[in-house]
């Protein structure tokens, strides 16, 4: 049999496929298409993760829009221009609320029908309905308060929420008559479903009783603080990050804060009093610290005092300081404080440059938008606060070192330059290579001593000392061998 044993420097190759021409019309048409395609996935990507694209699809809710931006955001969050409506609660809430599954609803069943029902009620009612129920349990919770009458817009509000209520209730009773008899979710929906029509009698019999100045019993009293901490977490929920100061949905939370911080809630809401909050905490996690009480520290650059006419909290003006962090030089803080130490008195209405150390214990509220002096817009955290702490700077007693009299320092400044010069001197001298040149005199004393060279006898060259050395080595081989002196005079002349 014979084999055939190819070179391993010339392998035979098999049949080659067509190769793909890259630059033909339909080869780049597809080449097109398929980065068209990328793209519009990389911006369905984008516009997935928006809240309101899933309400559009009837999944979630909308988020409100910002407001306009005011120089004085106090005077316009507590005074917001009548008629104007909440993008929330633009629409009807009779299809709206609690379009959530059987499934949805058996996996939140941590979550009771009440607080549930609070806040898509909360969510869906308009922004002038907001301040409005707020001013109801403020009013309510505030024991002692003048006695009002029952305006037109306290019993639209009553009612509204009553509506979402028999809605929440018919949904409810639904879903209950759609479970067997034996179900245990079905006792614990109806048992629900019984507590919540507890709830609502003792919430509207308080509320009345509140907005009119009657005094609340310990169990209204509680009813409603239920209902104030429920909307708590919904109002703060609403406010938006990279956002003015001014923002028409953030009006009830920004009341609501004010009103917390002149109550002077006690300091357990803080996890830790004595820690202080660094600034890349406040900026890498606004939603956990937001509507927290925190502690921040640093040093005032600016401040100054803004005028506001009377609101309903009962103040009317507030000062705006803009502290550097004493942990990053990245973005200051914006503090909106009631108060001013004594020492800093002299801040006014117009801006007043500071220098002081301070500690701030306030109320994380958003991430702000601002305008930079190089006209940038950057973010900051903002928080709300009653006022500040000055801390005086400690006394740092400097150990005594020795210092050099003056005329040791003039001297020393005179004599080094000239060291220095001396040996640089001394190196160039060092390293310079000199050129040296013959006179006439002595080139002419070394000819006539290369003449006399040449003509001394006594001076032979290599060729006649090795002529005379053969000569002498025969002259001892053969003592009688005849020297002819004209050889070696002819050698000596050859040579």
């Amino acid at each position: 049999m014979r084999i055939d044993i190819q070179a391993e420097t010339d392998p035979q190759r098999g049949p080659s496929g067509p190769k793909a021409i890259f630059t033909s019309r339909p080869t780049k048409l597809r080449l097109m298409s398929l980065f068209a395609a990328l793209v519009l996935v990389l911006i369905a990507m984008k516009e997935a993760k928006k809240p309101e694209r899933w309400a559009w699809l009837g999944l979630g809710e909308t988020p409100s829009g910002n407001g306009p931006v005011e120089s004085a955001p106090m005077a316009k969050q507590t005074t917001p221009a009548e008629g104007s409506q909440d993008p929330e609660g633009s629409q009807d809430p009779a299809g709206a609320i609690d379009s959530e599954s059987d499934e949805t609803r058996r996996q939140k069943n941590d979550v009771s029908f009440t607080d549930r029902f609070w806040e898509n009620s909360y969510r869906n009612l308009s922004l002038t309905q907001k301040k409005k129920l707020n001013q109801v349990l403020r009013q309510g919770l505030k024991q002692g308060s003048a006695s009002q009458e029952m305006d037109p817009e306290f019993k639209q509000l009553i009612e509204k929420i009553e509506r979402f209520g028999n809605n929440f209730q018919a949904d409810l009773l639904g879903e209950i008559s759609l479970l067997g008899p034996e179900s245990k979710h079905k006792m614990i929906l109806s048992q629900q479903l019984v507590a919540f029509q507890d709830h609502w009698r003792k919430f509207k019999t308080a509320a009345i009783d509140g907005i009119q100045g009657k005094p609340l019993e310990a169990e209204q009293l509680e009813t409603l603080g239920t209902v104030r901490a429920t909307l708590d977490q919904t109002t703060y929920e609403m406010v938006r990050d990279r956002t003015p100061v001014v923002r028409s949905a953030d009006g009830p939370a920004w009341l609501r804060t004010w009103e917390r911080i002149q109550v002077g809630e006690p300091d357990a809401e803080m996890e830790d009093p004595d820690s202080l909050i660094s600034h890349i905490q406040l900026l890498s996690q606004p939603e956990s610290y937001r509507g927290r009480w925190v502690e921040i520290s640093g040093t005032i650059r600016g401040a100054n005092k803004i005028e506001v006419r009377q609101n309903e909290l009962g103040f009317d003006h507030y000062y705006v300081l803009w502290i550097q962090p004493a942990d990053t030089n990245v973005s200051p803080y914006c503090v909106y404080c009631l108060d001013l130490p004594a020492a800093l008195s002299q801040v006014g209405n117009q801006f007043t440059v500071l220098s002081e150390t301070v500690r701030v214990k306030g109320i994380f509220f958003k991430l702000r938008s601002y305008e930079t002096t190089e006209r940038e817009m950057a973010i900051c955290p903002l928080i709300l606060a009653n006022t500040c702490e000055l801390i005086p700077l400690k006394k740092t007693v400097a150990p005594s070192v020795w210092r050099p009299p003056v005329w040791m320092l003039v001297t020393f400044l005179v004599v080094m330059p000239l060291v220095a010069v001396c040996i640089a001197i001394g190196v160039y001298q060092m390293t310079k290579t000199s050129q040296y040149t013959i006179s006439a005199k002595s080139e002419k004393q070394l000819v006539e001593d290369l003449g006399d060279l040449t003509q001394n006898r006594s001076i032979k060259s290599d060729g006649q000392r090795v002529e005379e050395l053969y000569e002498n080595s025969r002259s001892h081989e053969d003592p009688h061998a005849h020297v002819d002196p004209n050889s070696s005079k002819q050698r000596e002349r050859h040579d």
